[in-house]
């Protein structure tokens, strides 16, 4: 199939809705942040979200042609948990819960999203299929009254953009 040459506006918002669709949760829990830290406000605390970090766009050395230029969009994805500051931490339910488990959320997100070329009505939108170049270690994040825990996986797509 011939790739559609497309933005990486286009490809952040097909990105959310397969994350939303693969953690079975509305897109508005889909949080588009510059970093994994920065949710500004967080989802009501029973339900399952996520965050899609843009990382850096690498456009490649040739051809680069006016209208359109082979590149690629490195993002990030981080899937997270709460945890109430006045219960002791349980790690098992924490890690490996099947609902709400960091490792079975970034497990669906990477069933969902590795290989996937990002097939809309217009076409295929990447040159390649979706990317997991890796998964980093859970990381933590504190405030008054709850820590969130997340664990992030970094994607590479790569795509024809549109400069037009």
């Amino acid at each position: 199939m011939p790739v559609t040459p497309t933005t990486p506006k286009t490809l952040i918002a097909q990105l959310k809705t397969a994350m939303a669709t693969a953690l079975s949760v509305a897109d508005e829990r889909i949080i588009i942040t510059p970093a994994p830290e920065l949710i500004a406000r967080l989802p009501a605390p029973s339900g399952i979200f996520a965050a899609l970090i843009p990382q850096r766009l690498i456009l490649e050395e040739s051809p680069q042609h006016p209208a359109v230029c082979p590149a690629q969009l490195h993002v990030e994805t981080a899937v997270y948990s709460r945890v109430a500051v006045d219960r002791g931490l349980d790690g098992q339910t924490l890690l490996l819960d099947a609902e709400r488990g960091l490792f079975p959320l970034a497990g669906k997100l990477l069933n969902q999203l590795a290989g996937n070329p990002l097939i809309t009505g217009e076409g295929q939108l990447l040159r390649h299929p979706l990317q997991c170049s890796d998964a980093g270690a859970v990381r933590w994040l504190e405030g008054s009254n709850i820590v969130l825990a997340y664990l992030s996986q970094h994607w590479i797509m790569s795509f024809e953009y549109d400069l037009d």
